[in-house]
């Protein structure tokens, strides 16, 4: 018997098909719609970020130029090798099914993978094969995998093209590996001027910046300039296959060039005084425009060639530069030394401004061998010509000491502190318009006055009192409070004493009388500029501006400056002097000074030498300063002679070659090395004997005992008479 299923309609089976296949269809369309609109571009970015690697370009950094746009500090391209680290832990991850070494991170404690463990592990056989030797610690690869995860790690610098070749031969199964080309900092001629420039480091310190740059500033321009210095990063995007070989660029966006910085530095000038200065072992030079403050030269000594941080200082070099005892990182032309007699000018300018006392280049004063006063005997240097009634002209002539210890007692000591200050002693001048230094560590010196004391000794007594409380056992050196009395004007009137001056404020002092009276503002950046295609802009300017004016009358500085021009032509001074056409004004000075070598304690006295040229209108004013010298006239008189010397030559056509410089070599002897001979005197001078060195004071002996240093060479006459009567006053 057939079934039949009469109540089973064919078109409700048909109906219930087709409705299936609408909704199967609508499924589809639902899951195409999420794939493909929805999310379909976090599938593509996944997509992207599995083929490609986004890669920050890091900006060249501005050049540093001198005044004339000679390039002191710019880039050269370095050929490198470099490896990305997330693609090779990537492709780690996959060889090792899942597993990555770890490690922790010392500043943050933060669990990453082990990249150091990793990258030796994958490319110490490329490396051998090229012939390098890893550069880099631990820390650094660590440090870089934490805070620059963009930015590729430089493995090896600086290769040639035969190693490129050698490269590209064993690279290829190293996974994120790739040599690039990068523009890297240079210095052209070595260490000139590094005190000035400064020198390139990595960043130390952890920071949230999505850019964090390869190498910033940490001392000088470099680094107070930083933020103009540094350019603007770019990115690049490369691709790579499933194993993370990089296949090529797929787009680059190229950074922007950091702004260049003018500097108000000749590097002709500075580069004669470096030469000059290579001589000396410990000292510094300053030379200033008196018309404008423009620094033209400044040079300190020994020094070091700031090409040994690019890319990174090694550990020897670094180790070498700080431990050495003769301190080449010091910047010498920005610390404090006893100005000695170079500070009689200052007693001078106030003398002569001070209308209470009336007196004028024309003041006679009876100067002995000695000055008796507060129950002691103040004597002269042995053997001085400028004794007897004199007037400042030949007291500066021979830096007669007790004519400015008389001289002193009537100005009093406040008038020569203000004279002082109003010339730019006792504060910082190397800052800018809103009192920011442009180069760190300078020191703003010491002008003392009783006002200077009373403020002393109350912060002195102040802090034993607060140790006391700290420590029990302390016990407090004093309690009386030492008073300003007219030894310590004394001792001020010739440099002595609590005095404390810079070589570049020395220079700012003699440049303004220079100039007849006004204090410029040394300046030692004029601009910052940054190029575009369609031309410059100026980024900032640094003005010329005035700090104040000496206010001393026009007669009375001239007739002071006669004193200058005779110190420097037959005075003590007379080493200095360069010729009648190019006729020096200047000052020496010998601070008696001891030092600590060894365990003895040496005499170690500063020789300066403070002038200008040419005298009748002067276009530069110098101070220098050198540690073991044996006495301004002595010592620092002939360098300035050579400088002036050269510079004369070259501004009257003579050719100057700019050479690269080693660094300077510190020591204890003063002055060493033959002595600068003019062209034309080593010319007409054919005997070969007179051309051995006779101005080189001889290197100190550390073995005689500490003793009294003149500014001539001989003690004689008076001065031997006033030495004796000071010895019976003492037995």
């Amino acid at each position: 018997m057939l079934l039949t299923t009469s109540n089973v309609r064919p078109g409700s089976r048909l109906q219930t098909l087709g409705l299936g296949v609408v909704c199967a269809v609508a499924v589809l369309i639902f899951q195409l719609h999420q794939v493909q609109v929805k999310e379909g571009r976090r599938y593509a970015d996944e997509l992207r970020n599995q083929t490609t690697v986004p890669v920050v370009l890091s900006p060249a950094r501005g050049s540093i130029l001198d005044r004339n746009g000679v390039g002191l500090a710019e880039n050269r391209a370095s050929y490198d090798i470099d490896v990305y680290l997330r693609e090779l832990v990537g492709n780690y991850l996959r060889a090792n099914k899942g597993h990555v070494p770890k490690t922790q991170l010392p500043w943050n404690k933060r669990y990453v993978a082990d990249v150091d463990l990793i990258l030796r592990a994958s490319t110490d056989d490329v490396l051998q094969s090229i012939g390098l030797t890893p550069q880099f610690t631990r820390r650094d690869i660590l440090r870089h995998f934490d805070q620059q995860p963009n930015i590729p790690f430089r493995l090896a610098s600086g290769l040639d093209y035969a190693a490129l070749a050698r490269f590209a031969e064993h690279s290829v199964n190293v996974p994120g590996i790739q040599e690039t080309a990068r523009p890297v900092r240079t210095y052209n001629f070595g260490a000139l001027a590094p005190h000035i420039l400064g020198y390139l480091g990595q960043v130390e310190e952890a920071t949230e910046e999505d850019f964090v740059p390869e190498s910033v500033g940490k001392e000088g321009v470099e680094k107070t300039l930083d933020e103009f210095l540094q350019g603007k990063p770019g990115g690049k995007i490369l691709r790579k296959n499933n194993l993370g070989y990089i296949l090529g660029v797929e787009a680059i966006q190229q950074p922007t060039i950091g702004a260049n910085v003018y500097l108000s530095i000749d590097v002709r000038v500075q580069h004669i005084a470096e030469q000059a200065m290579r001589r000396v072992g410990r000292g510094a030079c300053v030379i200033l425009d008196p018309n404008n403050g423009d620094i033209l030269a400044m040079v300190s000594v020994p020094n070091y060639d700031p090409n040994v941080f690019v890319p990174k200082v090694s550990a020897d070099d670094w180790k070498k530069l700080t431990r050495d005892s003769t301190r080449p990182m010091l910047n010498r032309a920005l610390s404090g030394y006893a100005a000695g007699s170079t500070f009689k000018t200052i007693v001078g300018m106030a003398a002569l401004k001070n209308e209470k006392i009336q007196f004028t280049p024309n003041t006679v004063i009876n100067c002995g061998a000695a000055f008796w006063w507060v129950n002691r005997w103040w004597p002269d240097w042995p053997g001085n010509p400028g004794e007897g009634a004199i007037n400042i002209k030949t007291a500066l002539q021979w830096s007669t000491n007790t004519f400015f210890y008389q001289l002193a007692l009537r100005t009093k000591a406040e008038s020569i502190a203000d004279m002082a200050r109003t010339a730019g002693l006792g504060e910082r001048l190397l800052v800018d318009e809103k009192g920011e230094a442009l180069i760190s560590g300078e020191s703003p010196g010491v002008v003392p006055s009783p006002e200077w004391m009373d403020a002393r000794e109350e912060r002195q007594i102040a802090a034993w009192k607060e140790r006391k409380k700290k420590d029990p056992t302390f016990k407090v050196p004093r309690t009386w409070r030492e008073k300003w009395s007219d030894g310590h004007t004394l001792n001020m009137s010739i440099g002595q004493g609590f005095v404390e001056a810079t070589p570049l404020q020395m220079a700012t002092m003699i440049a303004a009388v220079a100039n007849g009276g006004k204090v410029y503002q040394p300046r030692l950046v004029r601009a910052v500029t940054r190029n575009h295609s369609d031309g410059v802009e100026l980024v900032k300017e640094y003005p010329v501006r005035v700090r104040s004016e000496l206010g001393v009358p026009t007669a009375k500085l001239t007739g002071m400056k006669e004193g200058l021009l005779a110190c420097a032509q037959s005075g003590t001074g007379k080493k200095a002097n360069v010729g009648p056409d190019f006729q020096v004004g200047g000052k020496t000075g010998t601070a008696q000074f001891t030092t600590s070598i060894g365990g003895r304690v040496v005499k170690d006295n500063r020789a300066w030498f403070t002038g200008f040229v040419p005298f009748e209108s002067p276009r530069y004013a110098i101070a220098i300063v050198v540690e073991g010298g044996t006495s301004g006239g002595g010592t620092a008189g002939p360098i300035v002679s050579e400088i002036f010397h050269r510079i004369h030559a070259m501004e009257n056509g003579e050719s100057y070659d700019l050479v690269y410089l080693t660094p300077a070599i510190g020591h204890y002897a003063g002055v060493t090395g033959p002595a600068y001979v003019p062209p034309a005197e080593s010319a007409a001078d054919s005997n070969p004997a007179s051309a051995t060195p006779v101005d080189v004071p001889p290197p100190v002996d550390f073995s005689a005992p500490a003793e009294a240093i003149d500014e001539m060479a001989e003690p004689s006459g008076a001065s031997r008479q006033v030495q004796e009567m000071l010895n019976r006053r003492r037995r």
